[in-house]
């Protein structure tokens, strides 16, 4: 494949950070992702172990979930129990989490490639 493992892993990353900020649940995305992305286009071709693909998807998609008013009950519910005024105050503190910790999943991926 084009890219080779590496941008295959940034793409499937990419994927499930997307679907989840759309679908509001990474759970829910993990199973669609994986089955379309994960599995046929990063594990199977390169001969990956599945459970650690896994979990930096699944935790990369959480980073989509701290992204997003989808995500109602982490990121819209508190701003009502608080009594924020800034109705995206959630996301806007968490987004400045959420960047970082996608690119240090990124760079865990890219490390483990090396040394397997």
């Amino acid at each position: 494949a084009p890219g080779g493992p590496l941008a295959a892993g940034i793409v499937f990353f990419a994927a499930m950070s997307l679907f989840t900020a759309l679908m509001g649940n990474s759970f829910a995305a993990f199973s669609v992702i994986m089955t379309g992305i994960g599995i046929p286009l990063v594990i199977k071709p390169y001969g990956l172990d599945p459970a650690f693909v896994a979990i930096l998807g699944l935790t990369s998609a959480s980073c989509g979930t701290l992204c997003t008013p989808m995500a109602a009950n982490f990121n819209i519910l508190p701003v009502g129990l608080y009594e924020m005024k800034d109705p995206s105050g959630v996301i806007r503190t968490q987004w400045k989490i959420a960047i970082p910790l996608w690119l240090a999943h990124v760079a865990i991926y890219a490390i483990w490639l090396k040394t397997r």
